[in-house]
């Protein structure tokens, strides 16, 4: 009787068909529910899409997607400043 669990293979995760990455084909992966990959795929492109018209018509800057690019720019709230519940 062996001491140790059996080691397994994990499956790779090929990269999706539209932009070539492997990040996007783990994000497809996460938003799909029961199996429909297909479904999945609809939403992933068309935020996309909407994201890349978005940034086209304001210059490159969309409203409210822009990420801090350093940590140094987020500053946490002061504590008098929380809601109490």
């Amino acid at each position: 009787m062996p001491r140790k669990a059996t080691s397994y293979k994990r499956h790779t995760v090929n990269p999706d068909y539209k932009y070539n990455s492997v990040k996007i084909a783990k994000f497809i992966n996460y938003i799909m529910e029961r199996g429909k990959k297909t479904v999945a795929n609809k939403l992933v492109y068309g935020a996309f899409d909407i994201i890349e018209k978005e940034m086209s018509a304001e210059g490159g800057k969309a409203a409210g997607l822009a990420a801090p690019t350093t940590r140094s720019q987020w500053k946490w709230p002061s504590p008098a400043r929380l809601p109490l519940a």
